[in-house]
Formats: structure tokens, sequence, C-alpha cells
């Protein structure tokens, strides 16, 4: 039978040959943000918790989507740890050799969990089936996400100071369909024999 699958996390993994927790995060920002502009397509409006794990320490952030003067916009914030710590670093860093922080990611982990099946299910049922209703009646129909021009620099917003000016990546996505993909012209080169 056909069906959907939505997922509430992405977790990205880099093996130690591959450390750079950075290039782990762009990497995971990828999924996460994918996620988030399908589940804004589909009318669903819950955010998505992304984790990187690279040389034995921990990252999170979570990803949603809000509209801005007709354009989807989708927010980023790194989960940075308690407010009176000292570090100027936007992520926490959970250190997976100290097992208080090991215990810190286990209830990270069953706290994500507990929303992907709890609240997130919820919504997601929710929106589908709003969806379907608006569908039915004609009264929206549905178009995709389609990403339209370069990706725009972080920026900074006043309006999350709280949470120590937590660099936001501003995606703008077009309703339209994706454009057909153009023809590529496949040249041989002739040998000679000789």
């Amino acid at each position: 039978m056909p069906g959907f699958e939505f997922a509430s996390s992405f977790w990205e993994d880099k093996k130690p040959v591959h450390a750079l927790l950075d290039d782990a995060y762009r990497q995971n920002r990828m999924s996460t943000t994918a996620a988030v502009r399908h589940l804004h397509s589909l009318g669903i409006h819950a955010p998505v918790t992304g984790l990187i794990w690279a040389d034995g320490v921990v990252r999170a952030h979570v990803d949603w989507c809000e509209e801005s003067e007709g354009k989807t916009v989708v927010m980023s914030a790194p989960y940075c740890g308690p407010r009176n710590r000292s570090s100027n670093d936007v992520f926490h860093e959970w250190k997976l050799d100290r097992p208080s922080d090991m215990l810190q990611v286990y209830f990270l982990v069953r706290n994500i969990d507990e929303w992907t099946t709890g609240k997130f299910s919820e919504y997601i049922v929710r929106g589908v089936n709003q969806m379907v209703d608006k569908l039915s009646s004609n009264e929206r129909t549905y178009k995709p996400w389609k990403r339209v021009g370069d990706l725009a620099p972080p920026l900074k917003s006043s309006a999350l100071k709280e949470n120590h000016n937590i660099s936001i990546t501003t995606v703008m996505t077009s309703d339209a369909s994706p454009s057909p993909p153009k023809p590529k012209s496949r040249r041989r080169r002739r040998r000679s024999s000789n």
C-alpha cells in the first residue's frame, strides 16, 4: 500500500577519517532543510532536529520554516547549551568520553524519540488531513517546493537574542514547478587507426 514517511530528526555521523564537524553540520543542514521545506509544502508546521556526531563529539540544531513576505524562509537554531556557560561557541558540544555528556545525549535522543511519536506525529496527521480536505474541495493545489537563487549568507537575528545571536540561514523558495532538465550533448571523438 502506498504511503508517506516523515522524519523528525536527521543524524550525520562522521567517521574518524572525516572528523570535521563543520562538514558534518553542512551536510546535516541540507537534510533538515529539505525535510522542513517538504513538510511546509504539505502544510505541516513542525520543526526538524539535526544531530551531528564526529570524533566523539555531538552537536544539535533545530530547523523550521516561516513565511516572510510571501516567501518560505528556512530558519535554523543551534543548541547552544546552558545560558550561564562561558564559551563563545555557537554550539554546545557533548563530549562522549565524559559520562555526564553521554547521559545527556541519551536523554536528548529519548526526548527526540518521544517528540517523534507524540506531538510530531500529531502535527503530521493534522497537516495531512487538512491538505487532503483542501485538495478535495479544490481550495488548494499541491505545489512542491523548489529552491530559487543562491543561498543567502548567515544573518543575525535580533528576535532570538536569548539564544546568543543565533546564525540563521535564509533560503527562498518558489511555488513554481521545476524546470525540465536540459539535454546534454555527448560527442565522441573518433580515434584514428594509424
